[in-house]
């Protein structure tokens, strides 16, 4: 693989994000391994959240925000 890096660096900003984005889509996500810490992990947050009463519905998430704007103005 032969990559210019300093023609990368002289990229404009909405060039080097346009790159990232095709370069994002290109990935397989079966192919990206994730190690047994990361699930480990993962998994004890969903279950914490899942449990503790911590987390909301998308509806009243939005709601709390509105009232909070509100009465913020």
């Amino acid at each position: 693989m032969s990559i210019d890096v300093e023609e990368l660096k002289s990229l404009s900003s909405v060039e080097k994000i346009e790159l990232i984005g095709i370069l994002w889509d290109d990935l397989d996500p079966q192919s990206i391994p994730i190690s047994e810490s990361t699930i480990n992990e993962a998994t004890r947050r969903y279950e914490e959240l899942s449990e503790s009463g911590r987390s909301v519905e998308e509806s009243t998430m939005w709601d709390r925000l509105d009232k909070k704007l509100q009465k913020d103005i």
